[in-house]
């Protein structure tokens, strides 16, 4: 027989779920402070400012060749993309637009940068002839153009004015509208 010291020697009912409860609590409170960590982390990185100068980057063209943002002596919209961006095709049928509209008026007074973030040129050149874009591409194999502007969201727009000055930033898309009104002001 076992001797009772008058206390109830019973285990509570729920101790499992009252410790599940709290590895649950401890879990979700680890992954808020890794993923605040992280964001900040990754702001430190780089980043472009409204106001201030954009990172001067080096991207290649479709055929390999390097261009450097700074070679560049007009506005600039600089746009980070990929093609299984679902807003990133969409803002495509924009910038065709525009860029078709630009060329045809005496030459575009602004350039376009549209810097596909990781893919390869063989995945680029296909979507771009799938859809018969006829734009200026570039690459971001490794990824530092975009670290550079501290781009989390595609597509990612920078609006760039003559002395490449950041004049208007948009990450997730932006209306037709919107990108010709921002074009304007910069060519004025």
């Amino acid at each position: 027989m076992s001797k009772s010291n008058g206390r109830n020697n019973h285990r509570r009912s729920g101790g499992k779920s009252a410790n599940f409860g709290l590895y649950v609590v401890l879990v979700v409170v680890a992954l808020a402070v890794a993923v605040t960590v992280y964001a900040w982390r990754s702001g430190q990185k780089g980043g472009a400012v409204v106001g201030k100068q954009a990172p001067d980057i080096t991207v290649r063209d479709l055929q390999g060749n390097a261009v450097k943002l700074s070679s560049i002596h007009q506005p600039v919209l600089v746009t980070f993309w990929q093609t299984t961006c679902p807003a990133c095709q969409a803002e495509f049928v924009t910038l065709q637009d525009l860029w078709t509209e630009a060329n045809k008026s005496g030459g575009p007074q602004w350039t376009l940068m549209l810097v596909d973030l990781g893919e390869s040129a063989d995945t680029v050149k296909a979507f771009m002839a799938e859809h018969n874009y006829n734009l200026p591409v570039y690459l971001d194999s490794s990824g530092a153009a975009g670290d550079a502007y501290g781009v989390y969201y595609i597509p990612a727009n920078f609006f760039l004015d003559r002395t490449h000055k950041i004049t208007y930033k948009n990450e997730g898309g932006l209306p037709g509208p919107e990108f010709k009104k921002r074009l304007d002001s910069l060519t004025k």
